[in-house]
């Protein structure tokens, strides 16, 4: 099985003006991209040089750049896409029932920070490859000391509870783009904008996933502009806590 770049639908007429968060999806062409916005991801990655309203070094914050940036530099060190580069070293090897489809920019760079489509199933392949330290049944898919270095615990507690996505998360932390819950059980968590979801339970041998749809009117920042008051999203939050509590409630009482 492999990854396919698909191409995004690109709109003839859009607004003039685009929220600050949109920005990125209008570079991919997934809404209206007005003119003089970034055409494409490497121009977006370049373009963007918001401040984050916090003192460097005192908290954690997340934007949608970072993972780009990251994307970015491995297409160029590896001079393959990445739909080539995880679908040969990755997908294949654990196993796959299906393809994925990969968004890309107008120039075929893969949308690296939430433009990849999978079924359930093979998600939680790869979400499993974290819990299992890399081996896809008796198949070594990644190195384990990889994917040791990578989920090394974390105590960034402070930082992360002073940043935008601290509500309905006590106690975590956060590092390579996986929340630490810093629970018993070392659980690890995956949270997308819209509700895509994943839970892994070491202790406990589980490992969950989630697709879902929901509206999501939090701002991210991508352009040099003032920042609008952070929001507490309260319905986010409500919703990731309880979930969270009773994956977590379960894995233990199964453990």
């Amino acid at each position: 099985m492999q990854l396919r770049c698909c191409r995004p639908y690109t709109p003839l007429q859009g607004p003039q003006a685009l929220p600050p968060d949109l920005g990125l999806f209008a570079a991919i062409g997934t809404i209206p991209r007005p003119e003089g916005a970034p055409a494409n991801i490497a121009e977006y990655v370049q373009r963007c040089q918001q401040r984050v309203p916090f003192e460097s070094g005192r908290c954690w914050y997340y934007q949608n750049g970072s993972p780009e940036a990251v994307g970015w530099a491995i297409r160029r060190v590896a001079d393959r896409p990445l739909a080539r580069l995880l679908s040969e070293c990755v997908w294949a090897p654990m196993g796959a029932e299906d393809d994925g489809d990969w968004i890309v920019d107008e120039v075929g760079a893969e949308f690296a920070s939430g433009g990849l489509s999978t079924t359930a199933r093979d998600l939680a392949r790869f979400v499993e490859l974290l819990r299992t330290r890399g081996l896809a049944g008796d198949t070594r898919v990644v190195p384990r000391a990889a994917l040791d270095a990578m989920l090394a615990p974390v105590d960034n507690r402070d930082r992360f509870a002073q940043g935008h996505l601290a509500p309905g998360r006590p106690g975590y932390a956060y590092r390579n783009y996986v929340y630490h819950v810093n629970d018993p059980h070392h659980a690890l968590q995956g949270v997308g904008r819209f509700g895509q979801w994943f839970h892994v339970d070491p202790v406990a041998e589980l490992t969950l996933v989630q697709f879902a749809s929901r509206p999501d009117a939090a701002a991210r920042p991508i352009a040099p502009a003032p920042l609008p008051p952070l929001p507490r999203p309260e319905f986010e939050g409500r919703w990731i806590v309880e979930l969270a509590r009773a994956v977590a409630d379960a894995a233990r009482t199964t453990a």
